[in-house]
């Protein structure tokens, strides 16, 4: 149980850390940079790293429980 909870918080960083990449890419091109677009885009980003989080998590648990 512990070590999954480190997976998931590993996966999590991962996801986050991609999804920001991705947002600094489009601000990059200097699109997204007004103060409400910023914040909207970062709340996104939270957001999304959850979302994806719980996608590949499950994922993952019904490919250990299928095996």
């Amino acid at each position: 149980p512990f070590g999954q909870l480190i997976v998931l918080g590993y996966i999590w960083s991962l996801c986050y850390h991609g999804l920001g990449g991705l947002r600094y890419l489009y601000t990059d091109t200097g699109r997204g940079l007004e103060k409400d677009v910023a914040t909207k885009m970062a709340i996104w980003n939270f957001i999304g790293s959850f979302i994806l989080t719980l996608i590949i998590a499950g994922a993952a648990f019904l490919a250990r429980s299928n095996a």
